[in-house]
């Protein structure tokens, strides 16, 4: 159950992550001056995010679905960063192929950088979470968090063996 509900906890801030990274993206490119490739024939300006905000609703709900495709859920509470580097670089460019698939049925057109920089920023958000969430159920106070905890009722003597055997196990 513990697990279910931390499951669902993820995928609702991963889901927010991308969401941000997608606006942070567009931020980036339209007012920072990142991605702006003139010499590539791109223009120096482009549409406000308004035209795109129903992007970020679908962005929310799809990444926890791509993302449990590429087994990102299931892993163990601790896993390999590599598993987790592969898992979410997938997940993360399916996600920017994704988008250039809906602007396209959208008939829109959008800064090929904002879906580049999507990419890095969605992907770079939920890595730094994965970091925090690793290193907080690394620490002491994340591992008490999953210990189970166990009442002996009985004579103190039974209590003892059983302490005894579970401790040693």
């Amino acid at each position: 159950r513990q697990r279910h509900f931390r499951a669902q906890l993820h995928k609702l801030l991963d889901g927010s992550l991308f969401a941000i990274g997608f606006w942070c993206a567009h931020q980036a490119r339209a007012n920072w001056g990142w991605g702006k490739m003139e010499f590539l024939g791109g223009t120096d300006l482009i549409q406000p995010f308004d035209e795109y905000l129903w992007l970020t609703g679908i962005l929310f709900f799809i990444s926890p679905f791509i993302l449990e495709m590429q087994g990102f859920y299931n892993r163990p509470n601790v896993s390999s960063r590599r598993l987790t580097l592969w898992q979410l670089t997938k997940a993360a460019i399916m996600l920017g192929i994704c988008l250039v698939i809906l602007v396209f049925l959208a008939k829109k057109s959008m800064a090929r950088a904002v879906v580049m920089l999507f990419v890095l920023f969605g992907f770079g958000f939920v890595w730094i979470k994965e970091e925090i969430s690793r290193s907080w159920l690394i620490s002491r106070l994340g591992r008490e968090h999953f210990k189970k905890r166990l009442i002996l009722v009985g004579a103190t003597n039974d209590t003892h063996k059983i302490k005894n055997d579970l401790i040693q196990r």
